[in-house]
């Protein structure tokens, strides 16, 4: 459940108030597995034109995340128990501010900001070995703090050459990190990262309907609550976090195409980036009669691939969208080379078909495909490949009253999301609702 309001202040400040409600409670292959998720939030902005002066958006937003899973452990076809049950709760807000202005033919547009997050979050954990019997309680939390700056200019030196470069600073950091097992603290300094992150893109349009661009990038991923802190267990597998994890680094670039003619669009891109400090799953071996995982900074990664989007405005009222990435992601160095990184299928296409009728029904009809793949870099956790396919569609009954109906996943399309467990995902969703603009 969602609602939106939108506001008109004055003619130069408009700005618009979004609270949500998600309520969801999910049941397993077995009886006793269960997945609960409650998330309340709100987010507000401002955008504000300063005339001369160039525009200014102001965003802030605050959500709150409760989360109950019960994992279970199956003894025979017809009798399991719960082996592992967490409960999650976190805290995430932040605000961002952003200044842009646009300054003629060479300076076509400077812009500017800071961002800030700040996400505080806990893990509560019961492991049982044996039916109902406690035989452990682990909590695992901490608080993570984001700022970053950031600028870009567009420069149009001739008409149809365009240089876009930017440039991000990040402070990044992590504190009252603990792990407290059966009662016993274990708590972990306080880290901090400092860390630029660039990019550097051109596009030349040589002849009307095509146009060529290039860009060079860097980037970083720093490593989540849950990876540092949060552990899961069952009577034969243990999965631990690692407080020392390294935060990833990127380098990459890419060229691509863009075409342009009549009612089609379409673009053609290349791609190939290299990380660094690859979080992974790293194989520990057996303790205490369980065989154990640790998450780690397991290699490095190089991926490359192609990737195919063109767009087809059929009429006025239906168009058609299609796409297909190929990715060839391995381990390019340590123990693992030449094995294929976690969560990377080869193929994905998809498509979609939007349709609105003169008399206001909107339909959109999406499909997607994806390749196999392997939950861990190890490539012992397979994922097989599927095809899901969602429906939406809304019909306006008055005025600014409109229904919808949503169908995820409309074919019930049983597929492995976890391969360390063999989880299925998500099973076919189907809900409705109202929206009111006003």
């Amino acid at each position: 459940m969602q609602g939106q309001a939108n506001l008109t202040l004055s003619n130069s400040v408009k700005g618009f108030l979004r609270a949500g409600y998600n309520n969801q409670r999910r049941v397993g292959g077995f009886p006793s597995q269960k997945a609960n998720t409650e998330i309340p939030d709100i987010a507000s902005g401002l955008n504000i034109d300063l005339g001369g002066f160039g525009q200014v958006g102001i965003n802030a937003f605050y959500a709150h995340e409760h989360f109950h899973i019960d994992n279970v452990d199956v003894v025979d076809a017809t009798t399991d128990f719960v082996s592992n049950a967490h409960r999650t709760t976190s805290d995430d807000y932040g605000f961002s501010l952003q200044w842009s202005k646009g300054y003629g033919s060479l300076l076509s547009r400077l812009s500017a900001g800071l961002d800030f997050r700040r996400i505080d979050g806990k893990d509560d954990q019961d492991v049982f070995n044996t039916p109902n019997t406690l035989d452990a309680t682990v909590v695992g939390g901490g608080k993570q703090t984001s700022v970053g700056i950031f600028a870009e200019a567009s420069l149009k030196p001739w008409e149809k050459v365009e240089i876009l470069g930017s440039l991000r600073y990040d402070y990044f950091g992590n504190s009252d990190g603990r792990i407290v097992t059966n009662g016993v603290p274990l708590n972990f300094s306080s880290k901090n990262l400092n860390l630029a992150s660039p990019r550097l893109a051109a596009r030349y349009q040589f002849i009307e309907p095509l146009a060529i661009r290039a860009a060079y990038y860097g980037g970083f991923r720093a490593p989540t609550l849950a990876e540092l802190y949060r552990s899961f267990e069952t009577p034969t597998f243990r999965g631990l976090p690692n407080p020392n994890l390294k935060e990833e680094r990127l380098w990459g670039g890419d060229v691509g195409f863009d075409f342009q003619l009549g009612k089609f669009s379409g673009q053609l891109n290349g791609f190939y980036n290299r990380v660094k400090n690859f979080v992974g799953s790293e194989e520990i071996g057996d303790i205490d009669g369980k065989f154990t995982a640790m998450t780690s900074n397991v290699a490095r990664i190089r991926s490359g691939g192609l990737e195919l989007i063109g767009n087809f405005r059929v009429t006025n009222d239906l168009s058609l969208s299609v796409n297909y990435t190929y990715t060839n992601a391995v381990v390019d160095q340590g123990p693992l080379k030449g094995n294929r990184n976690e969560g990377a299928p080869q193929n994905m296409a998809g498509f979609s078909v939007n349709y609105r009728a003169p008399f206001g029904l909107y339909v959109n009809a999406r499909g997607r495909y994806v390749d196999n793949s392997f939950q861990d870099i190890s490539n012992t956790a397979p994922m097989g490949a599927h095809f899901i396919f969602d429906l939406f569609a809304s019909y306006p009954v008055y005025k600014n009253l409109e229904v919808l109906f949503i169908a995820e996943n409309l074919f019930n399309k049983q597929y492995v999301a976890n391969g360390f467990g063999q989880e299925l995902g998500a099973p076919q969703q189907i809900s409705g609702g109202i929206r009111f603009r006003f």
